[in-house]
């Protein structure tokens, strides 16, 4: 199997709408109203609309040696667009978001940061 058709079959695992989707259904389950404060790793609180806009920046599937809770599958977004995209380094106009699914495409948590990981 060659990396354009694994490409290929993990675009259709998990598609960039379902992305969106779990991202919205995750932050408005927090909250009911339309804005509030989440906390990046630093400690730091931002304020996100439920109506963020979303940049998927990487989906990625790893090929983990020892079992661990967050699973293989994970996206990195961009919370509030892409800023800057220079010399390989995404800018989000708010922060990152990195969503960890399990095997079967089901999202299991969101950590919110600003750099890129």
């Amino acid at each position: 199997m060659n990396i354009a058709l694994l490409v290929n079959k993990l675009g259709k695992l998990i598609t960039t709408d379902q992305i969106r989707e779990d991202l919205h259904t995750y932050l408005k389950s927090e909250e009911t109203r339309a804005e509030w404060p989440v906390e990046l790793e630093n400690g730091a609180f931002i304020t996100l609309h439920k109506n963020v806009e979303i940049d998927i920046v990487t989906v990625a599937l790893f090929l983990e040696y020892f079992t661990i809770g967050f699973g293989a599958l994970r996206v990195l977004a961009a919370l509030g667009g892409v800023k800057i995209a220079e010399n390989g380094i995404v800018v989000p106009h708010i922060a990152f978001a990195t969503l960890y699914y399990s095997a079967e495409g089901r999202l299991i948590t969101v950590d919110f940061h600003y750099n890129m990981r």
